[in-house]
């Protein structure tokens, strides 16, 4: 935990923290496009398909997703995802942004998650209409998350190291850089 309250920014802190926060960064990369594909393939991004997947599709023998099955995929993400955002946030947290945008977005990750979580009950037991919800749900989530990999994945190797050396708290700290 020291490495964390010890390096204020992504850019200065330790190699082992920056390599193991890389190693981190690159897993859920790689875990959260694996899910895009996913469900781009059962999908096909398009409202139809999303109402479809859902709602089923008798003329293709596509049944509609029981309550069980609803209910066992939000008992699973309703635990990871929280976790994960924790993470990536805290991570973000670190890098040369100012506060007003690590707020808003951490503010936009949570509530896109919540609402993702929420799409497939809307679309199966609402109507197909929701299906709009939940592919823009889904795809600011994931725009969110690919975000939150990407800004401190760079800032980690490739950020400006302020001048005068690492960050120090208070007046002249993180919070007065610019990103310039």
């Amino acid at each position: 935990m020291r490495d964390f309250s010890d390096s204020r920014l992504l850019r200065t802190s330790s190699l082992p923290l920056r390599a193991t926060l890389t190693g981190f960064l690159l897993f859920v990369g790689l875990g959260y496009a694996t899910n895009f594909a996913l469900f781009a393939w059962k999908t096909g991004c398009t409202p139809s398909g999303v109402a479809r997947y859902y709602r089923g599709d008798e003329s293709q023998l596509q049944f509609p997703k029981e309550f069980h099955e609803l209910l066992e995929n939000t008992h699973f993400h309703i635990y990871i995802v929280p976790v994960v955002l924790l993470v990536l946030t805290h991570v973000f947290f670190m890098t040369a942004w100012s506060e007003r945008a690590k707020l808003g977005v951490t503010l936009l990750a949570y509530t896109a998650a919540a609402a993702d979580l929420a799409g497939p009950w809307l679309v199966r037991y609402g109507g197909a209409g929701f299906a709009w919800w939940k592919l823009a749900s889904f795809l600011t989530y994931h725009a969110t998350l690919l975000f939150l990999v990407g800004v401190p994945l760079w800032e980690t190797w490739w950020g400006r190291v302020p001048e005068g050396g690492p960050p120090v708290s208070g007046p002249g700290g993180p919070a007065d850089w610019e990103l310039g």
